[in-house]
């Protein structure tokens, strides 16, 4: 699935906005604005989209072509952003991938997905509504990354492997083939997966195991 042409309003103003805005007008997207709480968001001050309301606000429609696109990493809130503007009846935009991205003609690519610089994704693999497959990140063969899910710049989600739905791997996190890491899952940064991991459980370390809160 390419995304289409038109015009798309991005929810959420932050440093990931960023790069996703250089994207879009790299694949001649129109940005009409931002919706962010922040007047002196980085999408405002460093690229001069403007303000069009708060982060929360339904986003305004400019033209029939006009649609959505979420910029929040945070998976739980950008998940909460997805299900109050589908309530809202608005239109989500994309996917938007990166031109120095790499997709296979047979994967595929919901709605709302972003795949940063440099990002591969393998054949057969799935990507599921709005999730971020972020800059230098690998989705091998066959994997499926759930909705709302976010793998941060380096990760490594090798063959067959399955991320629930808001699943989040930190920066150079490594999954091996045919692990499945469960929905609201968090894996820290270099961590290294060799085992199935709960729903929302936190796993760090290599290889990778729960982290247990100290009384």
């Amino acid at each position: 699935m390419e995304a289409r042409p038109g015009t798309v309003i991005l929810i959420g103003g932050g440093g990931h906005c960023l790069v996703v805005a250089e994207a879009a007008h790299r694949l001649g997207v129109t940005v009409a604005g931002v919706l962010d709480d922040r007047k002196d968001a980085p999408a405002v001050t460093k690229m001069g989209l403007p303000l069009l309301g708060g982060l929360h606000d339904a986003p305004p429609v400019t033209s029939s072509e006009t649609s959505y696109f979420v910029c929040v990493g945070d998976t739980a809130l950008r998940a909460k952003l997805v299900d109050n503007l589908q309530r809202l009846g608005c239109r989500a935009f994309g996917p938007i991938v990166s031109p120095d991205a790499t997709i296979s003609k047979h994967a595929l690519l919901d709605s709302g997905v972003f795949v940063g610089p440099r990002a591969v994704v393998n054949c057969f693999a799935r990507i599921g509504a709005h999730a971020i497959i972020n800059t230098g990140a690998i989705i091998e063969h066959d994997c499926l990354v759930g909705a709302s899910s976010h793998v941060a710049p380096g990760c490594v989600v090798a063959g067959a492997a399955q991320l629930g739905d808001r699943a989040f791997l930190g920066i150079g996190a490594r999954v091996l083939p045919r692990k499945r890491i469960g929905a609201g899952a968090t894996v820290g940064a270099g961590a290294v997966v060799t085992r199935d991991v709960e729903a929302g459980a936190t796993v760090v370390g290599v290889p990778a195991r729960a982290l247990v809160a100290k009384n």
